[in-house]
């Protein structure tokens, strides 16, 4: 499940209410935001993500990957390049966590 694409709540402007949290390559090959070719990226900066969302994707030999979020929040940056090459423990995006309580619930399908 995919979020809807919403800003990052404004009223939450204090940082000892979020914690920085890095979503790792587990394993080498090249990184993509999308699902295919003229496909949307699976998350944009900004994004509102849920546990378990796939943010991306790891190729290696034509297999691949998906990359998910571990914990709820907001994507804050890609610190990869769509396309770039990534090795085993790579940050491949930083999320900022939020308390429960500011997590949004509202989803809709996958790509």
């Amino acid at each position: 499940m995919r979020p809807s694409t919403m800003a990052y709540p404004e009223y939450i402007t204090d940082e000892s209410e979020r914690t920085r949290v890095e979503i790792i390559s587990p394993l080498p090959g090249i990184f993509y935001r999308k699902p295919g070719p003229g496909k949307e990226p699976y998350a944009n900066e900004g994004d509102a993500l849920v546990a378990g969302q796939t943010i991306g994707l790891v190729e290696i030999m034509k297999q691949f990957s998906e990359v998910r979020a571990e914990v709820g929040g907001i994507l804050v940056r890609f610190e990869i390049e769509d396309g770039g090459m990534v090795n085993p423990g790579d940050v491949i995006a930083v999320t900022s966590e939020l308390p429960p309580q500011h997590i949004p619930i509202q989803v809709q399908p996958n790509h």
